[in-house]
């Protein structure tokens, strides 16, 4: 004999299935919600800004300090002071790095700086530090050819408590070597690179 459900049994399965369902529906339009703060390039746009209070407080911390000057090289092999790169002239943007951070992460943001306008791109500059002379013609010929890069041949860093970091940075630097605006680029988030670095020549 076939057995049929009772309309009490069939009343406890909807009861049972409506708990799992009506949650399920609920979070719908929380996700559409979510969905709102993540721009097309799939960044969080509300998140991990460069004002972030991560960087206000390391801005906090480095105010006061400046640069060394030190010794720089050029690609083609010619060395410079840092201060006279920097002397009689407005406040110029430096992307420090070293090719034993993260190659991804200074390889985008190298890209990302390559596409600035030619007037802009003169007043950035790349400060690496490379033991392979060749490694960082490549490098510049590769990702960043209208970019001035410079390689740091000592052992001093550029700043003792950023180069301290071993992450890869930006900062603003004017003629008495004073540091300012320093941002940490995030591979996850180019878009507030972007806006970072071109921030800085709008606001000249």
């Amino acid at each position: 004999m076939r057995k049929y459900m009772t309309p009490k049994t069939i009343l406890g399965i909807f009861m049972i299935t409506g708990i799992f369902t009506i949650p399920a529906c609920l979070e719908s339009p929380k996700e559409a919600q979510m969905q709102t703060t993540i721009s097309s390039e799939g960044e969080v746009t509300d998140k991990t800004r460069f004002d972030s209070p991560y960087h206000t407080s390391l801005n906090t911390t480095i105010k006061g300090e400046k640069c060394w000057d030190l010794q720089l090289i050029d690609d083609e092999g010619k060395t410079i002071q840092l201060a006279d790169l920097l002397k009689h002239s407005q406040p110029k943007l430096i992307f420090r790095f070293s090719g034993f951070d993260c190659d991804l992460c200074y390889k985008q943001v190298l890209e990302i700086c390559n596409r600035l306008d030619s007037l802009y791109a003169k007043d950035l500059l790349v400060v690496g530090t490379f033991e392979s002379d060749r490694e960082f013609r490549l490098l510049k010929a590769t990702y960043a050819p209208k970019l001035r890069f410079l390689n740091i041949k000592s052992t001093r860093p550029l700043n003792t408590t950023l180069d301290a970091l071993d992450k890869p940075y930006f900062c603003k630097v004017d003629e008495n070597l004073n540091i300012s605006n320093v941002y940490l680029p995030d591979k996850k988030y180019p878009g507030h690179t972007r806006e970072y670095v071109e921030g800085h020549f709008k606001r000249k």
